[in-house]
């Protein structure tokens, strides 16, 4: 029997409605609770999600060698190395801790966990990479105050919210603007992101692995992230759902999520 994984990443979904689309990924992302595919899991999730704060680095490195900084630019660019450097290895090291244990306890405990703290540091890492595309970045916070909600902070900035920032970069053409907007959604938090991108491949696609697609400047990516957002999400008792236009007045895409409150 082949491996849901290997499903998951041969999946046709062409021709499929958006409903069908968000409905699949959150079924794919239940297949991957198996314990047989947990280290599968969490492999890819250090070989997709390592990226990011690696990309963070890359770019700063290339502000310091390549421009005249002033000594405030360059202290942030040495901050943001840093913080990218410690989120690396606590990433490592969280994921190979739950690869010799074959747990993923730790990375999905829930604790009460600042949602504007872990925002505020995951856009952090983003900094450079909007930067480079020229990208506005617009946080609508509809909170009274800060907000806990129930999840694990790792898991959270690492797998969460970087593959949401990651693909809203990614599919955003240069110049445009990407939209954080938080509300209060009784016992829940609804967070949405919004680009005004490509949107994502539907009916007109070809391809098996349709969560494959290049972005506006020819980024590429594993096609896994959505996944991995998926599973991580669902450990908290949460939610998300994804809409996307290609053409009409609006295009870009949306992801939404929904997170618990303490």
């Amino acid at each position: 029997m082949p491996s849901s994984l290997n499903t998951i990443m041969t999946t046709d979904f062409a021709n499929k409605t958006e409903a069908e689309y968000s409905q699949d990924l959150q079924k794919m992302s239940n297949d991957l609770m198996t314990e047989r595919e947990l280290n599968e899991v969490l492999i890819r999730s250090l070989s997709h999600d390592l990226a990011n704060p690696l990309s963070a680095i890359q770019l700063s490195v290339q502000n310091i060698k390549t421009k005249n900084l002033s000594e405030e630019a360059l202290q942030n660019s040495l901050s943001l190395i840093e913080r990218s450097t410690k989120a690396s290895i606590t990433m490592i090291t969280n994921i190979r801790r739950a690869v010799l244990t074959k747990s993923k306890e730790h990375l999905t405990t829930l604790e009460d966990v600042s949602l504007i703290k872990c925002l505020e540091t995951a856009t952090a890492f983003f900094a450079p990479q909007l930067t480079s595309k020229s990208l506005q970045l617009e946080v609508e916070n509809e909170l009274k105050s800060d907000v806990l909600v129930k999840a694990n902070t790792e898991a959270l900035i690492d797998h969460i919210f970087y593959n949401v920032l990651s693909n809203a970069i990614k599919f955003s053409r240069p110049n445009s603007k990407i939209s954080i907007k938080i509300q209060d959604h009784e016992n829940q938090i609804r967070i949405s992101f919004k680009d005004h991108g490509i949107g994502l491949q539907k009916s007109n696609r070809k391809t098996k692995t349709p969560l494959c697609q290049a972005g506006t400047e020819g980024e590429q990516g594993s096609g896994f992230g959505l996944i991995i957002l998926g599973y991580f999400i669902r450990q908290f008792g949460g939610h998300y759902s994804i809409h996307s236009e290609k053409d009409g007045p609006n295009p870009g895409t949306t992801v939404t999520l929904l997170l618990n409150k303490a």
